[in-house]
């Protein structure tokens, strides 16, 4: 025998179908994606960590600079090469350095020393240069082709091989303990022979040495 199904006392509507009902509504309730606003920050991405800076090595990477880097013909310049310095050592480097003086820069149409049946070219006459050096830390490199003589408007004089006709020619230089000897000549002495226009220097007229570049210092004529 069926029993009797219970019904609301006011419409006498079966309970169970209001149940299903409130179910349904609650079930399409959840269905429904909420709006997102785009400030809201649940949109925004996860922000990456920030890299932390790697401490700056403090050892210098190249030589100090000239001192002073530029001076007159007679004043003398500190100059700083690269020597033997092993960066991936983890003391400070220790760069060689060495005391230069041009002494005097002088222009001739012959130069004593050299024969005279050798002749400048024509339209050229000789520039020059003397150069002394005191080697203050050792190994310093000082060669003849580090030097340059320049005019203000760029122009570069080249050098005169005939220099090697000279007694007391320029003396490179890669160590102050070199054993050889030249006269009084010590290591980075000696004459530069430049060809120039027989209209002699122009005034501002430099002689460059460069061993390390952008590093440079100059001795400037008047």
């Amino acid at each position: 025998m069926p029993l009797p199904r219970r019904v609301s006392s006011r419409t006498g509507v079966p309970l169970i179908v209001a149940s299903v009902t409130v179910l349904a509504l609650a079930l399409s309730a959840c269905s429904i994606v909420p709006k997102i606003e785009p400030g809201d920050s649940s949109t925004r991405p996860t922000p990456k960590p920030v890299a932390q800076p790697t401490t700056p090595d403090p050892r210098p990477t190249r030589p100090p600079m000239a001192e002073p880097p530029v001076a007159k013909v007679g004043r003398p310049i500190t100059l700083y090469d690269t020597g033997n310095v092993d960066l991936r050592s983890y003391d400070p480097p220790k760069w060689a350095s060495a005391v230069i003086t041009v002494t005097s820069i002088k222009t001739l149409k012959t130069v004593p020393g050299i024969p005279a049946k050798i002749r400048p070219a024509p339209h050229t006459m000789y520039a020059l240069a003397d150069v002394r050096t005191t080697i203050t830390a050792d190994p310093f490199t000082l060669w003849n082709d580090h030097f340059h003589l320049t005019a203000p408007d760029g122009t570069e004089y080249p050098r005169d091989l005939n220099a090697a006709y000279l007694a007391d020619a320029f003396r490179d230089s890669t160590s102050s303990k070199m054993l050889e000897t030249k006269g009084a000549l010590g290591p980075g002495d000696g004459l530069l022979l430049f060809s120039i226009p027989d209209t002699g220097l122009p005034p501002g007229t430099k002689l460059t040495a460069e061993l390390w570049k952008g590093n440079a210092c100059s001795w400037q004529l008047p």
